[in-house]
């Protein structure tokens, strides 16, 4: 899954900056959102095997950064190469300089999926959960819009079973 912070007004036509995430956080201070598109890949934070609300995500056992966005199979933690069935949270934390409106666009995903920004869900599609039996996957391609505010956005996800990103904007 790859998400883009889309200005409204750029249509989209832009290509994405590739400024790149470090260690959970990625710092936009310096970075004009009125004018780039910008995909929030990099090292975001992991917890394999937790399905965790976004106000406990700093409760939860980070299991390390992984390179996002990528099948999670290819993550190896502890010398395990992590199965393709499972599910996870991750996290990135926004550095920002300034106020304004923003899209968030999530291309093709081929499983369920929440995404909250600052504890809020901004997007979900399917029903997310931990086994075969509670999980339902939904084909949801779609654009959130909110309010940027200055300083530290934090943005969550929970994903179930193997992710399928497509980087087209």
């Amino acid at each position: 899954m790859l998400l883009l912070l889309v200005p409204i007004l750029s249509g989209c036509a832009s290509e994405a900056t590739q400024t790149q995430a470090r260690e959970g956080q990625i710092d936009l201070t310096n970075t004009d959102l009125n004018t780039q598109t910008l995909a929030l890949a990099g090292d975001w934070e992991f917890y394999w095997d937790q399905l965790l609300s976004p106000f406990f995500v700093d409760q939860g056992d980070l299991t390390g950064y992984v390179n996002f966005p990528s099948s999670w199979n290819r993550y190896v933690f502890d010398g395990e190469t992590l199965p393709g069935q499972g599910y996870a949270t991750y996290r990135l934390t926004i550095m920002l300089a300034e106020d304004g409106i923003m899209g968030i666009k999530i291309p093709k995903v081929r499983t369920a999926y929440k995404l909250y920004i600052n504890n809020q869900l901004v997007a979900s599609a399917g029903t997310v959960g931990i086994g075969k039996d509670s999980m339902v996957a939904q084909y949801l391609p779609q654009i959130a819009f909110l309010m940027l505010r200055k300083g530290i956005m934090k943005l969550s996800s929970r994903f179930p079973i193997i992710i399928c990103p497509v980087a087209a904007c």
